[in-house]
């Protein structure tokens, strides 16, 4: 559900930290301890995030507020238009369209951030909530990391075409898990 979108007209940094991105989303994150929705952040063309200088697609992240007595978190997702758009033939945008590229990173940072909204905090605060991360076979990896190269699934909405990625399931498979397309 979206519950809002806010656009800021200012000029963004060329390559937003994630100390940025936090003061960004704190500026509008609603109240609602851990119930509030997933702020995504889609960054302008020509804005390249300093977290995706080493080769990704996006990430995300989380930060606190103080508000005595408590701490408040929020989580967020950063899907960088400028890279995406700006590189039809690396693995941000299948099949060279940046449209299944923008639908591809979104999805797999949302499902991320709803299934791991404070483990990938750089805040160090010790907060370990409700997560999943593989602990196993490959270390920090998430849902959808563990499925980065399953088969595409191009969807077909009323919208248009959308590529999703496949996200990993522990009950999937016979008794091992494995890569999973959404219903």
């Amino acid at each position: 559900m979206l519950d809002r979108a806010v656009t800021d007209d200012s000029v963004a940094p060329r390559h937003p930290t994630d100390a940025q991105f936090k003061a960004e989303v704190a500026k509008v994150v609603p109240w609602n301890d851990y119930a509030g929705p997933v702020n995504v952040i889609i960054t302008p063309p020509g804005v390249i995030p300093a977290a995706e200088a080493g080769g990704g697609c996006g990430h995300h992240g989380s930060g606190n507020v103080p508000d005595p007595p408590d701490i408040r978190w929020y989580s967020w997702a950063d899907v960088p238009w400028g890279l995406i758009s700006a590189n039809p033939s690396g693995k941000c945008q299948p099949y060279g369209n940046a449209a299944y590229g923008l639908s591809v990173v979104a999805a797999h940072e949302w499902a991320e951030t709803v299934t791991d909204p404070f483990g990938a905090s750089s805040d160090g605060g010790g907060y370990i909530g409700p997560a999943w991360a593989d602990t196993s076979t490959n270390p920090g990896n998430e849902i959808a990391d563990l499925c980065d190269n399953a088969n595409p699934n191009l969807v077909t909405l009323s919208t248009g075409k959308f590529e999703l990625p496949e996200l990993w399931s522990n009950e999937a498979g016979p008794g091992k898990g494995e890569c999973v397309m959404g219903s």
